[in-house]
């Protein structure tokens, strides 16, 4: 992978994928690899990795909404799936993610949208694209993270 790090550990602003539409699964499984890396790392992100987070995030998310026949679900109605589909409630989510749970109630009720970062502790949370938390709607099938 094109990808150096510095003695810090940091990535170079040079990037494996560069920013664009995604054409092929083999684009969108490597721009899904390079969003988990960016999440894995997203204590010590440089303003251009994060800049390159979002960007990426994007392009996933429109090729998979190009992809996907399903009904769309707003990021509440996805995160209410995901809780029904795992049997867990807020407090238990709130307990493993670290999202407090009346910010959990209050995306669920619509009183607010999810952060950026409390999308990203999901999609970690879930093994899913952060885009399924961050956008006006969502795939009803969620997208498992690839390893």
């Amino acid at each position: 992978m094109p990808n150096t790090t510095s003695g810090a550990g940091r990535r170079s602003a040079k990037r494996a994928i560069p920013p664009g539409t995604l054409r092929t699964e083999a684009e969108l499984d490597a721009a899904i690899e390079e969003i988990n890396s960016l999440v894995d790392r997203q204590g010590s992100l440089s303003k251009a990795e994060k800049v390159y987070l979002t960007t990426l995030t994007d392009a996933v998310e429109t090729y998979e909404s190009a992809q996907d026949s399903t009904p769309d679900l707003t990021p509440a109605d996805q995160l209410r799936y995901l809780l029904d589909i795992h049997g867990k409630t807020t407090v238990q989510l709130a307990a493993t993610t670290g999202i407090r749970r009346d910010a959990l109630e209050a995306s669920l009720a619509g009183r607010r949208k999810l952060t950026v970062e409390e999308a990203k502790c999901l999609a970690i949370h879930f093994r899913l694209s952060p885009a399924a938390f961050r956008r006006p709607t969502a795939r009803r099938t969620p997208i498992l993270r690839k390893s």
